[in-house]
C-alpha cells in the first residue's frame, strides 16, 4: 500500500516519500538509488515521474525516499495486496452463493450482458461496491494501522494528546468494532449500500488508510478488483467441492506465533460456465 500527502502546489523537484508493502519493493528502491535503473524507467515521461508528496508522512518510520513515483511503480507495488483482496472476496462469494448470484445479476444487467465494462458502468454497480468494501473490511489486504503526528496539543473526550505525539488507529480494531459495524464477524455487504452506510462507517473503513495521506493507488486497486470480478462473474459461477469453514485472519502478538495468522486450509474453486450450466438444466 502506498501512502503519501499532497504537494500543496510546491515544487515537483522535492523528494517523494511513500510507504510500500513488502521487502521486494524496498530492494527495488535501493537498486534504483544505486543507479541500476533500466532504460525504460529512465525514459518515463515527466508526468509519470511527478511526485505525489513533498514531505515524509509524520510519525511513519517506514517511509522510503524516492525521486518520483511512476504509474508503473503504483501498479507493481500494489499487485500483491490487490490479489489478496480478490482472493478473499472470491472465497466469500463461494461461501455465500446467494450473494454471488445477486452480484452476478447486477453486473449482467449493468454491463448489458457483459458487453460494457467501462468506468462509469462499474461505478453504478452499488452492490459490487458494497461486496468489495465488506470483504476488505473483514480481511483488509494490509493489516496495519493509520498513524498521525500531533502538530499541536489537543484535548479529545477528556484525553489530552500532547504536541508531537503519534496517534495510531488499528485497522482491525476499527473494522471489527461492533458499535460501528453491527455483527462484525458476519459477511453483510448490504451494510455498505448508500441507504445503510453511516458517516462513522465511512470513516472507520480503512483498508487503504484514511485522509489525504491514504493509499495513492486506492482508486486504481478498487477498479482492478471491480473489472476482474465483473468479467469473471458474467461468464462463470464460482463453486467449491467442499464446505469452506472460512477461518479467521487476525493479527497475533504472541512471540511463538507468526504475526499474521493466515487461513491455512486451501480451497479448490471450480469455474463453471454460466452458459454450460444452463445447457445442463433439464427441459421443463
Amino acid at each position: 500500500m502506498l501512502d503519501a500527502q499532497s504537494t500543496d502546489g510546491r515544487s515537483s523537484s522535492t523528494d517523494v516519500h511513500f510507504l510500500i508493502a513488502g521487502d521486494e519493493a524496498e530492494r527495488k528502491h535501493a537498486k534504483q538509488q544505486n543507479g541500476n535503473c533500466t532504460a525504460n524507467n529512465q525514459k518515463e515521461s515527466v508526468e509519470e515521474q511527478k511526485p505525489f508528496t513533498d514531505d515524509a508522512p509524520s510519525g511513519c518510520p517506514f517511509a522510503v525516499k524516492s525521486k518520483g513515483l511512476s504509474d508503473a511503480e503504483v501498479i507493481d507495488n500494489a499487485y500483491e495486496t490487490t490479489s489478496s483482496a480478490l482472493a478473499f472476496t472470491t472465497r466469500l462469494l463461494v461461501r455465500f452463493p446467494e450473494i454471488q448470484e445477486r452480484l452476478r445479476e447486477e453486473i449482467i444487467e449493468a454491463t448489458n450482458h457483459g458487453t460494457q465494462f467501462d468506468f462509469e458502468t462499474l461505478q453504478r454497480c452499488q452492490f459490487l461496491e458494497a461486496v468489495i468494501r465488506e470483504s476488505t473490511r473483514m480481511y483488509p489486504p494490509v493489516f496495519s494501522f493509520t498513524a498521525r503526528h500531533a502538530a499541536e496539543e489537543k484535548c479529545y473526550d477528556g484525553l489530552t494528546i500532547p504536541k508531537g505525539s503519534t496517534v495510531i488507529a488499528s485497522t482491525v480494531s476499527l473494522h471489527y468494532n461492533a458499535e460501528i459495524f453491527p455483527e462484525p464477524n458476519e459477511f453483510r455487504p448490504d451494510r455498505f449500500l448508500p441507504e445503510n452506510c453511516t458517516p462513522e462507517m465511512a470513516f472507520a473503513w480503512q483498508p487503504f488508510g484514511a485522509g489525504p495521506r491514504n493509499c495513492i493507488g486506492m482508486r486504481f486497486a478498487q477498479m482492478e478488483i471491480k473489472i476482474t470480478l465483473a468479467k469473471l462473474l458474467t461468464k462463470y459461477r464460482l463453486v467449491a467441492e467442499k464446505f469452506d469453514p472460512l477461518g479467521d485472519a487476525r493479527i497475533s502478538v504472541r512471540k511463538e506465533q507468526p504475526i499474521f495468522n493466515k487461513i491455512r486450509d486451501l480451497l479448490l474453486v471450480t469455474l463453471v460456465k454460466v452458459s454450460d450450466e444452463k445447457k445442463q438444466c433439464p427441459p421443463c
